[in-house]
């Protein structure tokens, strides 16, 4: 556990409700707050890893905030979840990285050392936590128009799994933009009047950067669809040629197949004595042949 007090770092293993403090306890370190249950709830309630929701909730005397981050974010974020309880006296942060690395702790040290709030850099987690999506949605956005090539040019062999994978990587981001839009502007309302006009206009700011990115995010989503729809249509039309190539073969076989039909009767017909009844048989089937081969390329059936 790291706490602040008076703009400092102090050494302390207590948590005393009633001291203008900063708290930032590691999600192992739950236990310490056994003394504090409603406090500890709460947090646990929030703490859903397998998922990517964000929520802002308000009740008398303290604010409440969760954010889990999405897996698809997992090489921009080093930490994957992150709360913080909020009164007019502290702060209670609560947090859980990727990796094993203090990367929270160091933004806030960071953040207190320039003399920020400590509201203020409870936000400013915030803003870290979006500062490199950009780059995220730049290369999801390179990858679809790579794909978008590839179906142009024809090439659309195993193309739908890469569609439906990226898919499937967009749509918890989109959520996870949508329930921080939401987190955020709860917040902005402020109806425990705990963050000052300065820290409401820095989560303003924050708002709107968030809506660029669930903006982006949909355009992707309908960058992905508009992908995978030319890809139907390539396979469409593949499938036509092939369709295609079966009905002039089965329209040239087809009278063919009549001729054969009728000299294949058991029956007594005058050609069988004749002297070219055998030639007869053969020149009608290839006349029958050209001719169909003619008028299917006068109509560019091939």
């Amino acid at each position: 556990m790291i706490v602040f007090e008076n703009g400092g770092e102090i050494k302390t293993k207590n948590i005393q409700t009633d001291k203008n403090r900063l708290y930032v306890l590691h999600i192992s370190e739950l236990s310490l707050l056994d003394g504090l249950p409603d406090i500890k709830t709460k947090i646990m309630d929030g703490f859903e890893p397998d998922d990517c929701t964000s929520k802002y909730e308000c009740y008398d005397g303290h604010d409440m905030l969760c954010i889990n981050i999405p897996e698809e974010l997992k090489d921009m974020n080093s930490f994957r979840f992150f709360g913080a309880y909020i009164t007019a006296e502290f702060i209670l942060c609560v947090y859980e990285e990727w990796e094993e690395l203090p990367y929270l702790v160091e933004i806030i040290r960071a953040g207190i050392g320039k003399g920020i709030s400590f509201k203020k850099a409870v936000l400013s987690l915030i803003d870290v936590i979006l500062r490199d999506d950009f780059t995220v949605l730049g290369n999801i956005e390179d990858m679809i128009a790579d794909l978008e090539d590839c179906v142009s040019k024809g090439d659309v062999e195993l193309k739908i799994w890469e569609i439906s994978s990226l898919r499937r990587k967009i749509l918890p981001m989109k959520r996870f933009y949508e329930h921080l839009i939401d987190m955020v502007e709860d917040l902005d309302e402020n109806e425990n009047g705990f963050f000052t006009d300065t820290e409401l206009k820095y989560a303003s700011r924050i708002l709107g950067r968030i809506d660029r990115l669930y903006r982006t995010v949909t355009n992707l989503r309908d960058y992905v669809t508009q992908v995978r729809e030319a890809y139907q249509a390539q396979m469409d039309i593949g499938l036509n040629r092939i369709m295609k190539t079966f009905t002039v073969i089965t329209a040239v076989f087809l009278p063919l197949t009549l001729l054969a039909g009728w000299y294949g009767m058991n029956l007594k017909m005058p050609e069988f004595e004749w002297r070219f009844g055998y030639l007869l048989p053969i020149g009608l089937s290839l006349s029958i042949v050209t001719f169909s081969l003619i008028i299917f390329k006068k109509k560019k059936w091939f």
